[in-house]
């Protein structure tokens, strides 16, 4: 039996976290002491303490407070094992000793419930990673993910899934499951990631001491469907299109002004609400801190959009809601003649398929945002400027949005002097 303390290198909190290895079974337990420190500098690896005593508050008594558990663990674990050798009562000793277990047993004993909690919580107050109270995006994602959770546990016929009882076989099952309802492998992979939050933050509060979460079966499934975006030529016959229906200019008007700034339709229609302009050396710029990330962009505005206010006597459109957007862009798109035939190919359940509409009815208000960066890609732009307008934050990420066909990439190959 081996113990320690230490601090979770991903842990942005500095957490210290106790061990206890028990080495017939091999098994570890792994809790929170709930006890921190100011930073990971502070802490001494071979001694397992607070070595800077000066920076943390309370570090003397951090420290006294970790030398009395483990030596109370210690010696409850030795009355135990005369009696007997139990693996679950050790784990329970654990949670006693730094007040995890009334925890346990009182609220969030099962997955479903810690995802209520963390859903109600993380509504009103700052997420770890954020630093904010999730968006409203990102909690409909949660609660839709939970009642997915909902559904397979309704089709097991099992009253609740506790924490320890999510492994492997729970996991092919749950996706065999997902799959059998025909939902996309992408709505699988959304689903399987929000569960893995929430077995990752639970584990982080100490309710238990399951990781297999962390293990290589745990994949988030995804699949790069082929999205379409829409070409300079497309947005200009859409721009230059006459429409007399105040509504459908109201939306084709920020539908543009949405694929010239690459903003997130939420930003942008939140911007509508009250938009601001800057000015700095004569040019005109929009200037706003994205609700996903909380970064601020500042994005330079081109001739098509100052052409939108200039008629709008200097107005941006009024705001109009996202699915009332998602709904009138088709129908502007079809006056608008974009109408090739495209192929969309996409898995559903245990089947690819092939779906092939006239163009404008894949467009949608995240077009925008696509059309943005494969544009800019396209007419040459740096990768690392367009990354600053739209506010990735890994060139990944953002060749997910970038839709250029594979002649488009070797016509800009052909430009380099290795190939003239």
């Amino acid at each position: 039996m081996k113990t320690r303390f230490y601090i979770r290198k991903t842990n942005k909190s500095n957490l210290i976290y106790f061990e206890l290895y028990l080495t017939n079974t091999k098994k570890r337990i792994r809790v929170s002491t709930k006890q921190k420190i100011f930073s990971l500098k502070d802490w001494d690896d071979k001694k397992e303490k607070i070595k800077n005593l000066s920076s943390t508050t309370n570090s003397t008594e951090i420290n006294q407070f970790l030398f009395e558990k483990k030596a109370s663990i210690f010696k409850r674990i030795l009355i135990l094992q005369a009696n007997e050798k139990t693996e679950n009562k050790i784990e329970q000793i654990i949670l006693e000793e730094f007040g995890l277990l009334k925890q346990v047993e009182k609220t969030h004993t099962d997955i479903v419930s810690y995802f209520e909690y963390y859903i109600d919580y993380f509504s009103k107050n700052n997420s770890i990673s954020t630093k904010k109270p999730l968006t409203k995006g990102t909690l409909k994602t949660m609660r839709n993910s939970m009642e997915r959770l909902k559904d397979f546990i309704a089709y097991k016929k099992i009253k609740k899934l506790d924490f320890h009882d999510f492994n492997s076989k729970t996991y092919d099952e749950l996706v065999n499951y997902l799959k059998s309802k025909n939902y996309s492998i992408n709505y699988i992979g959304t689903i399987l990631n929000k569960l893995k939050t929430i077995l990752k933050a639970s584990h982080e509060e100490g309710l238990h001491n399951n990781s297999d979460y962390q293990k290589k079966f745990y994949n988030k499934l995804y699949e790069d469907v082929d999205h379409i975006y829409l070409n300079k030529d497309e947005l200009l016959k859409i721009y230059n299109l006459q429409l007399e229906d105040e509504l459908l200019e109201n939306v084709r008007d920020i539908f543009i002004i949405g694929c010239q700034t690459g903003l997130r339709v939420g930003d942008l229609t939140s911007f509508l609400k009250s938009p601001k302009i800057i000015i700095k050396d004569n040019k005109e710029f929009i200037k706003i801190e994205q609700s996903k990330t909380s970064s601020e962009v500042i994005i330079p505005l081109n001739s098509m959009v100052k052409n939108i206010l200039n008629k709008r006597n200097g107005n941006f459109p009024k705001y109009v809601h996202k699915s009332i957007i998602n709904r009138e862009i088709k129908r502007v798109c079809k006056r608008a003649e974009i109408n090739e035939l495209v192929e969309i190919k996409i898995t559903k359940g245990f089947t690819r398929e092939t779906i092939t509409k006239p163009k404008y009815k894949f467009v949608s208000s995240h077009t925008c945002r696509r059309s943005f960066c494969s544009n800019a890609y396209r007419e040459g732009i740096p990768i690392h400027f367009i990354m600053a307008i739209s506010g990735h934050k890994s060139e990944a990420t953002f060749y997910n949005y970038v839709k250029v066909k594979q002649q488009d990439k070797a016509s800009k190959i052909a430009e380099f002097d290795f190939f003239k």
